[in-house]
């Protein structure tokens, strides 16, 4: 049951970045047409070369942030595949270098994707004899008090597996907002 939650949460996450992205993707597109009509506007003398430099740093910006995104699609979809069990790199590999372990890497997530994974098979043959479930007695039962206390205090504090990183742009370089600073 935890593999299954664990894949669950990880697709979820998977198909948030991905609407992230995709929003991301759709405010580059029209920053670089800001971009383009501001170009043009600079040509003809309509806007300062100031606006210019304003314009250009906010597309910067704002394809920084897309591909922050991406990164973040690419890491959900590792997650996937970790919580899945899924290994991009073959059981062999003959050639060390850079393209071989691309191309390697490569057909081998075009075939996870296609659906070619391998199931594992049990075999019920080799399967370990089950010892019997003996039930204990009501005086051999530890107490809630007892329970409690063997609780380790760092529970609390490893609840939150995950990272919070702040991806609006006006924060993280904080040269754009109003004076400069906080």
């Amino acid at each position: 049951m935890a593999v299954l939650t664990q894949v669950n949460v990880a697709w979820q996450e998977y198909q948030q970045s991905t609407r992230m992205f995709g929003r991301y993707q759709e405010l580059a597109r029209i920053q670089r047409g800001i971009l383009n009509q501001t170009a043009l506007s600079v040509q003809h003398r309509a806007e300062t070369h100031m606006e210019q430099v304003r314009v250009s740093t906010e597309t910067i910006l704002t394809t920084r942030a897309r591909d922050r995104s991406f990164a973040d699609v690419q890491n959900a979809l590792g997650a996937v595949y970790q919580a899945a069990g899924l290994d991009v790199l073959p059981d062999n590999v003959n050639d060390v270098s850079l393209a071989a372990l691309s191309s390697s890497i490569a057909r081998t997530t075009g075939t996870l994707e296609k659906g070619g994974v391998a199931v594992p098979r049990l075999s019920l043959a080799a399967a370990a004899p089950v010892a019997p479930v003996v039930a204990p007695s009501v005086a051999t039962l530890p107490t809630t008090a007892s329970v409690v206390a063997h609780i380790p205090a760092t529970a609390s504090a490893a609840a939150k597996p995950y990272r919070v990183v702040n991806t609006d742009m006006w924060d993280n370089l904080q040269s754009l907002q109003a004076g400069g600073t906080r």
